[in-house]
């Protein structure tokens, strides 16, 4: 490996860590610079030559370079270093290094007696006499040694030179395998955990069995054959006990659950919603705050249970006994039952489920330092999961639950040399999935090779798509060839992902554990995206919104009775519903001149605005459809662009303005202004909340809602950097259109005038 192939490694590796706002430059490898010494070294009686000779190589290159120490946890705990003190920082594998290890800097000076004073340590060195530097001056010649340090050369670049002497040390042949005491550090990362006895708090003995026999109300309550006062008396005072036994098991369930409560994920169980059934059917109920348990194992107890007769049905020939016995294991083993409902119903309504749950979430966040009232006010607007309550709950559930990462990752850059390619917008693109699926049925790998360039570049028309690749092979191939493999492709999926919305609800209930997987975030995911971006799709919940939004567009387009009316209003003021049974929703698009405003349930939820002073055709909406799902799929709902990263990819002609360091320290975030959501007098508030917690106080960020046709400029150019930031050392010349169209947008021109990218 080259010095140059080594520094390049370290520069990528360096910008997969690196801030928001911030790069690293390609490091400078050190020269080296040999040192010669010599010296009359006196050995000890049995000393092994070999060993010392050694030893001497291992102390001498601790002096030059010293080996970076890892400690174990338990080490570093006995030095006195606190928890909080050995974890704040990066996560390490392999042990712990204290920032004390990283404190000793490049070492500037050699010094003669510094040199005498650790070798004469050395076991089995018993004198040194006459050490000294045998320095070289530019021809070669031996110096007269008597020098009594040697400085270091500054110039990184040099300061190589052939020196010769009695005994030479090359500082690269010093770096020998140094083994210390900390050898043992990898095996104790963390403290182990402490292990407990397993118990289960739950389970619930009745006092009832505590009772004298002759009370009738334990294992010996009056039979069949007692007299009906008898019984009557038992019942009675059983059915007055068990108030305070089912207070008593209620409070042995609730703090078996104590792990649940404090939990970062929302548990539910299957109940009934308190005052919420329909037709008697069981629904779930969300983040149940109270917990209960029934009291099945009381002796004797069903009479006194509502609705234990439920199941009372005949089965077969069987006796009257089995029967009884069968009924009474159905009536346990529904959860619904009359019993159960009817306890949790008495115990929190709807509302109070909302609120504790919510107080205990707040109560979480604020042991990691965030205010939860705060991240109310900013995800109020956003009605995704069915109430605002419900929303913030599940998002601050969601957001604990990724705590770790987001923390871990508060302030970073997207690694934008380790990236995947970022594909263009179009509903219809060739995949690796389909180059592989092709290479299965035999495509000749020559004609694969020519379309894997193609890989993500998006088109609206398939048919425009399947022409583009047929051109790129037809110079080689006959008509009769290109006939066939039309065909072949025309039958391929080639839709870049499902129209169909994430549904959140099956059959009207949240699906609390597919919203938390797909919320879980992986470290992949910072390599792709900052911190900061994945922050505000998570509160905003832009990507959710949009993805509803795809889901009526394409519905929508789709739909015979619109498309006529799109053919046939001609730019005329008019209000046309539209029933779209697939979503199950009223849709209302209404037409002002040449902008179509659409509406759900009356709700304004985006515009589209015609070009060129004409109305809205079909391909437009198509078009803001692709643009959404682009956002939705490839970004996290908007555009976050670091003008430093515009800088480094600059030509040359962009030099004076891009080196203004105002411009270096300044981000832009896109938004599209059609959608009501993110148009600027909506979206400012909430993105400067999430400013002001969790973006970087020495940036400037510029916020900028853009329209369709603006947006599509933006998308273009920026698709354009992040693959050429990707490639790494790339030509710039071919760089200069999307550097002078984003500059367009991200430099405002002089007030009045339109900026050159959005005019052209």
């Amino acid at each position: 490996q080259t010095n140059n192939d080594f520094a390049n490694n370290i520069r990528d590796y360096l910008n997969q860590n690196r801030n928001l706002g911030e790069v690293f430059s390609t490091p400078v490898v050190l020269q080296k610079q040999p040192i010669a010494l010599s010296a009359d070294i006196v050995l000890q009686s049995g000393a092994s030559h070999d060993k010392v000779e050694s030893a001497m190589r291992q102390a001498l290159a601790q002096y030059v370079s010293p080996t970076v120490s890892r400690y174990g946890y338990l080490a570093l705990t006995a030095k006195g270093s606190s928890s909080d003190e050995i974890f704040n920082g990066p996560y390490m594998a392999n042990g712990w290094i204290p920032n004390t290890e990283l404190s000793t800097g490049k070492l500037t000076q050699v010094v003669l007696s510094d040199v005498e004073t650790l070798l004469i340590k050395i076991d089995g060195i018993a004198a040194i006499n006459s050490l000294t530097f045998t320095d070289t001056d530019e021809t070669g010649a031996v110096g007269e040694g008597n020098i009594a340090q040697l400085t270091l050369s500054s110039n990184l670049q040099g300061g190589q030179s052939s020196q010769t002497g009695q005994l030479r040390f090359d500082l690269d042949n010093l770096q020998l395998p140094y083994q210390r005491e900390k050898v043992g550090a990898a095996v104790d990362i963390a403290p182990k955990r402490p292990t407990g006895t397993y118990r289960d708090i739950a389970e619930y003995y009745s006092v009832q069995n505590t009772f004298p026999v002759a009370w009738g109300i334990g294992a010996n309550s009056p039979q069949t054959d007692e007299s009906s006062y008898r019984t009557a008396q038992s019942r009675q005072l059983k059915g007055y006990l068990m108030v305070f036994d089912q207070l008593l098991a209620n409070q042995f369930s609730q703090l078996a659950n104590i792990a649940t409560l404090f939990s970062f994920k929302t548990a539910s169980t299957l109940a009934d919603a308190p005052g919420k059934s329909y037709n008697d059917m069981p629904t779930q109920l969300f983040a149940p705050t109270y917990y209960s348990q029934p009291l099945y194992d009381i002796p004797d107890v069903k009479p006194l249970l509502l609705g234990n007769n439920s199941y009372h049905f005949e089965f077969g020939s069987s006796d009257s006994a089995t029967l009884e016995q069968s009924a009474w294991q159905q009536f346990q083993l529904d959860p619904f039952n009359r019993y159960m409902r009817g306890m949790r119903k008495h115990m929190e309504t709807t509302e109070e489920i909302d609120d504790r749950r919510g107080r205990m979430l707040d109560h979480l966040m604020a042991r990691h330092g965030d205010s939860g009232s705060y991240y109310d006010e900013i995800i109020s607007d956003a009605r995704w999961y069915g109430s605002v309550t419900k929303t913030r709950i599940i998002v601050k559930s969601l957001w604990l639950q990724n705590y770790q990462l987001l923390s871990y990752n508060r302030a970073c850059g997207y690694s934008f040399r380790t990236v995947k390619k970022l594909g263009t917008p179009g509903r219809y693109r060739m995949t690796l999935q389909l180059i592989n699926q092709l290479s299965e049925q035999g495509i000749d790998q020559s004609i694969l090779k020519l379309w894997r360039p193609f890989i993500d570049y998006g088109c609206s028309d398939k048919k425009r798509l399947i022409a583009i690749l047929l051109n790129k092979i037809s110079p080689q191939h006959s008509a009769g060839e290109l006939a066939k493999l039309e065909a072949l492709l025309f039958a391929l999926d080639l839709q870049d992902a499902h129209w169909d919305r994430h549904d959140v609800y099956v059959d009207g209930q949240l699906k609390i554990a597919q919203i938390e997987q797909a919320a879980k975030l992986r470290p992949a995911d910072f390599d792709n995206y900052s911190a900061f971006e994945i922050k505000t799709n998570m509160l905003l919940g832009l990507s959710n919104y949009y993805a509803r939004l795809n889901h009526i567009l394409y519905q929508l387009t789709s739909n015979e009775d619109f498309q006529d009316w799109l053919q046939n209003s001609n730019g005329q003021d008019n209000s046309k519903p539209f029933e779209l049974s697939d979503v199950q929703l009223d849709v209302t698009v209404t037409r002002t001149d040449t902008t179509d405003v659409i509406r759900v349930d009356e709700q304004a939820l985006m515009s589209v605005v015609g070009v060129k002073g004409l109305a809205p055709n079909l391909s437009l909406y198509q078009g803001h459809l692709q643009q959404l799902l682009w956002l939705t799929n490839k970004r996290q709902g908007f555009i976050l662009l670091e003008h430093i990263l515009v800088a480094i990819c600059a030509p040359s002609e962009f030099a004076e303005l891009l080196d203004s360091r105002l411009f270096a320290q300044c981000c832009s975030a896109f938004f599209p202004s059609y959608i009501n959501l993110t148009a600027k007098a909506n979206i400012s508030g909430p993105f400067s909340k999430i400013q002001y917690l969790h973006w970087p106080a020495h940036l400037h960020c510029q916020l900028h809602c853009l329209s369709y046709t603006e947006m599509k400029v933006v998308i273009s150019a920026y698709v354009k950097l992040y693959n050429f930031l990707r490639l790494g050392d790339a030509p710039k010349v071919a760089m200069k259109k999307p550097v002078n169209e984003l500059i367009g947008f991200i430099q405002p021109p002089p007030s009045g005038q339109t900026p050159k990218a959005a005019a052209q």
